[in-house]
């Protein structure tokens, strides 16, 4: 396969051009985190409980994505600090696993479940979360003065 880095270089060019449409389309946008989300909640649910076929991951990761869209949208203004949240502590955790060689438990794209990763998981999703509700809460102080 290509580089990673001219692989890289094409998921960020990618994703900066999906951004700019999403960006446009709102209501897209908000479907697309509740997929996110109800993805990232199937895997972490797969992650747990060691299912290891791939087909069961695919089709379990779909059925997760079609509940966030369904779901995703009541969650309001914090749909987007969960989802985003929940997709980069489990997309780092993914990351330092590999990095550290900590072998996968289930299939491919499940997070291993350790003790060390899942607390790594609940720390970078809790301050994920606490410092995006928090970027809103500074926005509106600030601009009041």
């Amino acid at each position: 396969g290509p580089n990673p880095w001219v692989r890289t270089l094409i998921a960020l060019v990618l994703g900066a051009a999906l951004g700019g449409v999403l960006f446009s389309m709102v209501r897209i946008t908000v479907y697309a985190a509740g997929a996110i989300l109800g993805l990232v909640v199937a895997l972490l649910f797969l992650s747990l409980f060691g299912f290891g076929s791939g087909w069961l991951i695919s089709l379990i990761g779909l059925g997760g994505a079609s509940f966030g869209v369904i779901v995703g949208p009541r969650l309001g203004r914090w749909l987007t600090i969960v989802a985003s949240a929940l997709a980069g502590a489990y997309v780092s955790v993914l990351g330092l696993a590999k990095l550290f060689g900590i072998p996968e438990t289930g299939g491919a794209g499940t997070m291993p479940v350790t003790s060390s990763t899942l607390v790594v998981f609940t720390l970078l999703a809790v301050i994920s979360m606490l410092a995006q509700s928090r970027v809103g809460t500074m926005q509106r102080v600030t601009s009041v003065r």
